[in-house]
């Protein structure tokens, strides 16, 4: 029910990803666990440790960003050395563009 998606690369460039947690009405529709499983899911906790674990990416893990996407700090020193560029709707963004914001 929790999953990081997206493809990791595209066209040499590093893509951005997401965490993302299932609401109830998406995991009764689309989950292979049976109903009793899904009954005994406590979806309030779901939801707020979901947004914890949100937050805690873009607030504390985060050493930059790329618009609003939150840059962890082993991607951001391999981008940095020129091991890959990050990818932008379409652009590939390199360490001297004035897109990236450094964080603290």
């Amino acid at each position: 029910m929790t999953t990081v998606q997206g493809e990791m690369m595209e066209n040499g460039s590093l893509r951005n990803s997401d965490f993302k947690v299932w609401s109830e009405a998406g995991a009764r529709q689309r989950s292979n666990y049976s109903t009793e499983t899904l009954d005994a899911v406590n979806w309030a906790a779901v939801r707020r440790e979901s947004g914890r674990i949100n937050r805690y990416i873009k607030n504390k893990l985060a050493v930059a960003r790329l618009n609003a996407m939150p840059i962890l700090p082993n991607a951001y020193s391999e981008f940095e050395a020129g091991r890959f560029s990050l990818w932008n709707f379409g652009k590939a963004i390199l360490p001297n563009d004035s897109s990236i914001q450094m964080l603290n």
